[in-house]
């Protein structure tokens, strides 16, 4: 209760909202986490890219400034995922943006460990099984990397113990475009990778914890290299109201964007701005913990 009335006195500043086409671009890699083809996925994640740079200032240290509210999801995007079948119109939304210092391949061994909690300050338990690709992911000997994960949400206001299933996907973004390839043919690049990391996590059932429900979940999430190979500027942009950042993939390290779709009831306070900036907070400490586990690992 301390912490939902502490964020109500210091103010609950709103996300403001996603333009249509970084909601396309994002609820499309949903979709087509396991039934598109290796080229539209890299097609979604350069669409998705662009609008992270031009809707978010990644770099930027208050993290309203890398936040927004995407539309809900659709009942196609969701087709393929055993879940709740609740109604997708009652879920909340954010997305939260961040550069993180390192590169994908840097990141990624932390995708292997069993015991999570070192990146995701706001369980106390997050405890990794691995259902397929534990032994090739890494390497890219195999694309996909699947896990179920027992978590355990705490804070001084509730606590939910739930199985989160959650599964990653290496991504050449070097691919052509799906209208280039022929049907029936396998897109190949012709040129050196562009490896970023596609993310889709969910949930199968509520969970009835202590002080919350977790009615249904979804999530995505893209790390993308900032390697000048991508999205660069030519000055006939325009950022989101007029912000007047200049990222560009011309850097270093990752440009990481989470979107998470949610319906929760917390017995404290339902109120929804307040219930989103708790999640926006939550979402970014997870992000940058990365930085710190690699940087002392």
């Amino acid at each position: 209760m301390i912490i939902l009335v502490l964020l109500g006195l210091l103010g609950c500043r709103k996300s403001p909202a996603a333009n249509p086409e970084f909601t396309d671009a994002a609820s499309y890699l949903v979709r087509i986490f396991d039934s598109g083809t290796d080229a539209e996925r890299a097609f979604g994640i350069r669409a998705l890219e662009r609008e992270i740079y031009l809707g978010m200032d990644i770099e930027g240290s208050n993290v309203l400034d890398r936040s927004l509210i995407p539309a809900p999801l659709g009942d196609e995007d969701v087709a393929d995922l055993d879940h709740p079948g609740r109604d997708l119109d009652d879920n909340l939304a954010m997305a939260v943006g961040i550069h993180n210092t390192y590169p994908p391949d840097e990141m990624a061994p932390v995708l292997l460990l069993t015991d999570q909690t070192p990146v995701e300050p706001t369980s106390d338990i997050y405890e990794r099984s691995f259902l397929e690709g534990q032994d090739c992911w890494l390497d890219r000997e195999c694309a996909v990397l699947r896990t179920v994960n027992d978590v355990n949400r705490k804070n001084i206001a509730y606590s939910a113990r739930y199985d989160l299933y959650k599964d990653y996907r290496w991504v050449d973004l070097g691919l052509p475009d799906p209208s280039e390839v022929e049907d029936g043919e396998e897109a190949v690049n012709e040129g050196e990778p562009r490896w970023a990391v596609q993310v889709r996590s969910w949930v199968i059932e509520p969970t009835y914890g202590d002080g919350i429900t977790i009615y249904q979940s979804f999530a995505m999430e893209v790390w993308v290299p900032r390697d000048c190979r991508g999205f660069v500027r030519d000055g006939s942009e325009e950022n989101r109201d007029g912000g007047d950042w200049t990222a560009d993939s011309c850097a270093y390290g990752t440009a990481r964007m989470q979107a998470m779709w949610f319906e929760t009831e917390i017995a404290s306070s339902n109120d929804q701005d307040l219930i989103e900036a708790t999640t926006r907070g939550g979402m970014n400490a997870g992000m940058e913990a990365f930085d710190k586990w690699v940087e002392e690992n």
